[in-house]
C-alpha cells in the first residue's frame, strides 16, 4: 500500500491538490457518498455565485473578483471541501476521483464536472499564491503535472534572437509603424505592454504549445517552433489549463476501460452515482430538462446548423442541401454527428431521404443508403455504439473531388475559407482573426473562436476537440440565455 506521507508530501504542503494519484486508503462507502454529495452542493452554490457576474466584469474589477473568491471559499468551507489537516487531503482525494468516475458517463457530464473543478482549483491557486513574490511554487506544481522539462525559463539569447519585437494582433496595428520595444507576449490584456527592462526575459517561460491549448486562445501568446512563450502573470491560467486537460483525458478514457464497464455492473456503485446525479439536479438543471429533448429532427436541421453546428457540419449540410448527395465519408461524418447529438434514427433517415430523394427514388435510397444509417446507429451488423468523429480524426482527412468531409478550416485555403465565412455573414475583423489562426495551424482555436462568434458569449475553459462538444455547449448556452430572460423579474 502506498504510504500516506508519500501521497501528502507534495499536495498537502502546497494546499493546491492537482489530483495526480488516487490514494489507496480504505474508506466507508457511506462516508464517501456523503463527502461527494457535500462537494456537489458546494460546487452548485459556487457555480451560482460565479454566474451572477459576467466573465468580463470579473476581469475588469479585481476587487470584485477578490470578493467573489472570498465568498466562494466560505461556501467551500461550509461543506468541508476546501482545505484542512492531513486526513482532509486523503478524503478530498477519494471524493474527487469517485466524482470523476460518476461524471465520466458522457462528454456533457465531463464538461459539467470540469466547470465545477475549474472554480475550486483556480480559487485555491489564487488564495495560496496571492502573496508569493516568485513563481517557484507554481513551477513546482507545473513540473509535477508535466515533467521537469515541460516548462523552462527562457535565456537572454532566446529573448534577443527568437522573440521578434513586432508582435501584434490584427486589430492593434500601429499606424505609425514605430513599435519600439512594445510587444504582445502573454499579457492577457488587449493592450501593449512596455518591455524596456533589460531583464524582462527573466519573467518569461516557454512550454510546448499543446500544454496550454486553451490558454493561448484567451491570452496574447507568442508561438514559435511548437512552443508557447508565457509571461509570468499568466502562469496560473496555464497551470489551470494543464490541470483540467489531464482531468478531461482521464475521464474520457474511463468510458473505454474494462474496469469502468465492470464498475457500472455493480448495483451499489450505480446507486451511489445516481444519488450524486440527483443531488446535482438543481433548479437550473431541472429547467434545462424541460426543454424539448428531441430538438434536432428532420425539420430543424437547417436552423440548428446555422445556430449551433460547427463549421465542418454546417458545410456538410450546405453541400447536401445543394447537391442532394454526399459521398460515403461525408455521410459517415454527418450521420454519426446526428446520432451523438441525440437525433433519433427515424429522424436521421427522414432527413437524409428528404435530400437524396430529390435525385433518386425512395426505392433506390432504401436499397443503397438505409442499411448504412441503421448500421451507424448500432441497429445493424456488429451493433456497436459508434460515436461522432473527433476533431483530430477530421483534421487527418483529405477529401477529394466532390467530397466535403473533414475539417474545412484546415482543408480550405485561406481565400476559400474567407469567402465561405463571408457567405455566413461574419464580420471582416472576425474573419481576419480566424484566418490568422488557420495560417498558424491553430485549427481548433479557430473553431473555438467561431463558437464564441455564434454564441456571442465568453465561456472560459471551452476547448473544441469534438464537433459534438461545439453543438452541446452552444445549445446549453442558448438554453441558459433563454432561461435568464424568462426568469428575470419584469421592471416596475
Amino acid at each position: 500500500m502506498q504510504n500516506q506521507k508519500e501521497i501528502l508530501q507534495y499536495e498537502a504542503m502546497l494546499y493546491i491538490e492537482p489530483y495526480m494519484d488516487q490514494q489507496t486508503e480504505e474508506i466507508n462507502k457511506r462516508d464517501l457518498l456523503n463527502m461527494c454529495i457535500d462537494r456537489i452542493k458546494a460546487y452548485q452554490k459556487v457555480n451560482q455565485l460565479f454566474s451572477q457576474l459576467e466573465e468580463n466584469d470579473q476581469q475588469k474589477d479585481p476587487l470584485k473578483q477578490k470578493e467573489l473568491h472570498s465568498k466562494a471559499i466560505k461556501l467551500y468551507n461550509e461543506y468541508s471541501c476546501y482545505e484542512g489537516k492531513d486526513k482532509f487531503w486523503i478524503d478530498d482525494n477519494a471524493a474527487h476521483f469517485f466524482l470523476e468516475l460518476a461524471y465520466s458517463e458522457s462528454d456533457e457530464k465531463i464538461n459539467e464536472f470540469i466547470k465545477y473543478q475549474r472554480h475550486l482549483f483556480q480559487i485555491r491557486c489564487e488564495a495560496q499564491l496571492e502573496n508569493e513574490q516568485t513563481n517557484e511554487r507554481l513551477l513546482k506544481i507545473y513540473k509535477k503535472l508535466l515533467g521537469d522539462n515541460e516548462i523552462t525559463k527562457i535565456s537572454k539569447q532566446e529573448w534577443d534572437e527568437d522573440i521578434p519585437k513586432q508582435l501584434r494582433l490584427p486589430n492593434q496595428v500601429d499606424q505609425s509603424n514605430k513599435l519600439g520595444n512594445y510587444v504582445i507576449l502573454g499579457t492577457g490584456k488587449s493592450q501593449l505592454r512596455n518591455f524596456n527592462n533589460v531583464n524582462t526575459y527573466l519573467k518569461f517561460f516557454k512550454t510546448p504549445f499543446y500544454n496550454v491549448l486553451h490558454s493561448v486562445s484567451s491570452i496574447h501568446t507568442f508561438l514559435k517552433n511548437g512552443f508557447a512563450y508565457i509571461y509570468e502573470d499568466e502562469l496560473k491560467n496555464c497551470l489551470l489549463d494543464v490541470f483540467l486537460g489531464k482531468m478531461r483525458k482521464r475521464m474520457q478514457a474511463n468510458q473505454y476501460k474494462f474496469q469502468y464497464e465492470e464498475l457500472m455492473k455493480n448495483d451499489e456503485i450505480v446507486k451511489m452515482f445516481k444519488k450524486i446525479q440527483q443531488t446535482d439536479s438543481g433548479m437550473l438543471s431541472q429547467k434545462l430538462q424541460n426543454f424539448e429533448q428531441d430538438s434536432l429532427n428532420a425539420l430543424t436541421v437547417r436552423q440548428q446548423s446555422k445556430d449551433h453546428f460547427p463549421l465542418c457540419m454546417e458545410y456538410l449540410i450546405d453541400r447536401l442541401e445543394v447537391n442532394h448527395h454526399l459521398k460515403h465519408s461525408g455521410r459517415q461524418q454527418i450521420q454519426l454527428f446526428f446520432k451523438s447529438a441525440g437525433m433519433k434514427v427515424n429522424e436521421a433517415i427522414k432527413y437524409m431521404k428528404m435530400q437524396f430523394q430529390q435525385k433518386i427514388s425512395e426505392q433506390d435510397f432504401n436499397k443503397n443508403y438505409l442499411y448504412n444509417i441503421r448500421h451507424n446507429y448500432g441497429l445493424e451488423g456488429k451493433r456497436e455504439n459508434y460515436q461522432c468523429y473527433s476533431c483530430s480524426y477530421n483534421m487527418k482527412q483529405n477529401p477529394g473531388n466532390d467530397e466535403y468531409h473533414g475539417c474545412p478550416i484546415k482543408n480550405f485555403n485561406s481565400d476559400v475559407l474567407e469567402k465561405y465565412l463571408k457567405s455566413k455573414s461574419y464580420e471582416e475583423t472576425d474573419i481576419k482573426k480566424i484566418i490568422e489562426l488557420k495560417k498558424g495551424n491553430h485549427f481548433q482555436l479557430a473553431c473555438t473562436e467561431i463558437w464564441h462568434l455564434k454564441n456571442k458569449g465568453n465561456q472560459t475553459g471551452l476547448i473544441i476537440d469534438n464537433p459534438i462538444v461545439f453543438y452541446r455547449e452552444s445549445l446549453n448556452h442558448h438554453k441558459k440565455v433563454q432561461l435568464k430572460i424568462e426568469t428575470e423579474e419584469p421592471a416596475h
